[in-house]
């Protein structure tokens, strides 16, 4: 029996909804903070202060499942059949891995910044928002075809 094997399901049915909580929040903060031509940064802030902590939900659900999804879908399959689907998996891990500290980063400079807060903290916030965008929608694309491929 693998850790948390038996409730292995119902942990990977929390990450996909915590995922696309997750994803609509980002790209509402990307949206307000980034795309808007009136920028709406309070709003902005509030959906990737909400985004920044899904993706750390998501992530930590994502470790948990990982031994049963190592053991049950890489090895099993992936690894023997599709090498190169453990290679999309791989990759979306490592950005991943780098992206929650950007996320964490999200989080801390939510609170000290604000519509009238100076130009370079906005900047640095705003990359970090669309780094965060960026990587977690890569990762939920290649968790989805990753997740299509198993049930294969």
């Amino acid at each position: 029996m693998l850790f948390l094997e038996n409730i292995s399901s119902i942990l990977l049915g929390i990450h996909l909804v915590t995922a696309i909580v997750s994803l609509i929040a980002l790209l509402a903060a990307f949206s307000y903070i980034v795309l808007a031509s009136n920028k709406d940064w309070k709003t902005g802030v509030k959906a990737s202060i909400l985004g920044a902590w899904g993706y750390i939900v998501t992530f930590v659900l994502g470790l948990l499942i990982y031994p049963v999804f190592r053991v049950k879908v890489r090895a099993a399959d992936f690894d023997k059949v599709r090498p190169w689907a453990t290679g999309i998996f791989e990759v979306k891990e490592h950005i991943g891995a780098i992206a929650l500290f950007a996320a964490i980063a999200v989080i801390v400079l939510a609170g000290s910044t604000n519509d009238k807060s100076e130009d370079n903290r906005k900047k640095l916030f705003t990359f970090l928002v669309s780094t965060v965008t960026l990587v977690f929608v890569i990762k939920f694309i290649a968790g989805f075809v990753l997740t299509v491929l198993n049930r294969m």
